[in-house]
Order: structure tokens, then sequence, then C-alpha cells
């Protein structure tokens, strides 16, 4: 399956991922449930199969679909606050160099100038994107790292 924008399947996206220097992070968080890799000709698919809505429901169902996503999304609601809060108390800083890492990687995985892509997520107001996942990533590895583990 490709994604969205033309680039990687999952499974690269994956594979990519598990190769940086975040790879820890990166395996311990929960993954994506597909839906960042739904092509535009399988999206009525992926709706049938993950909510149960055929095409040209949707409309008819919005209760349905909202009741079924409503407890992740509150979720993760959640999770992003408390992130925030741990990146303010703990001073969690994003440096110039890492948003610059990040645009080189996400060239190279889409084949694209640098330049011309980090023109484009400015454009699209697509950076601050880009650095609240630094922060996230950054602050995922400070619990880790501070974490203590104990047994019941």
């Amino acid at each position: 399956m490709v994604g969205v924008d033309g680039g990687l399947t999952k499974s690269q996206t994956h594979k990519n991922a598990n190769r940086t220097k975040r790879s820890r992070t990166y395996r311990k968080r929960k993954q994506s449930q597909d839906f960042c890799f739904v092509s535009s000709k399988s999206f009525n698919k992926f709706l049938e199969k993950e909510i149960g809505i055929k095409k040209g429901d949707i409309e008819s169902n919005v209760s349905k679909i909202e009741e079924r996503l409503r407890p992740q999304a509150a979720r993760e609601v959640k999770a992003l606050f408390l992130l925030n809060e741990i990146a303010k108390t703990e001073n969690v800083q994003v440096e110039p160099a890492e948003v610059d890492k990040a645009i080189e990687i996400i060239a190279n995985q889409v084949k694209k100038d640098k330049k011309k892509l980090l023109e484009e997520y400015e454009e699209k107001d697509l950076l601050q994107n880009i650095i609240e996942q630094i922060r996230e990533e950054k602050v995922m590895e400070f619990l880790l790292k501070e974490a203590e583990i104990t047994e019941k």
C-alpha cells in the first residue's frame, strides 16, 4: 500500500524509522492503524473494514463514525497535553539542526530536493508538525531514560 502522498509504504516507513537513532523510541510507540497509509483508491474499503460503513453511507452514519473514533481521539489529545506539559517542565527544545536533519530524511524518502521540500513545508505550514514530532520523540526518550520500573 502506498502512502497518501505517493511516498513510502507503511513497511518501508517502519524500516527507515528503525534505522534512525530514535529507533528505540519508535519501536515502543503504538503504531498507526494504517489510516496514514490508505491510498485514495482504497479509502472506501478502509472505512468499510475498520468502521463498517460502505461507500455512500458516510453522511448517514456520521454519529457511528464519531462514536467509533471518539475514544481514540480523546486518548491522543490527553497524551498530547501530557507530553506538552512534560516538555515545558523539562525544557525540551528542538534545535534547528534537528529540524534540518528531519527534512533531509524526508526529502531522501520521497526523493525530492531538500530545499524544495522545505519550501513546500513552509508554504503549507507543515514545519511546525515536524518540530512537534521531534519534540514529542525527545520527551518520549526522556521518559524512557528516567522511568523507574517496579513490579507489583
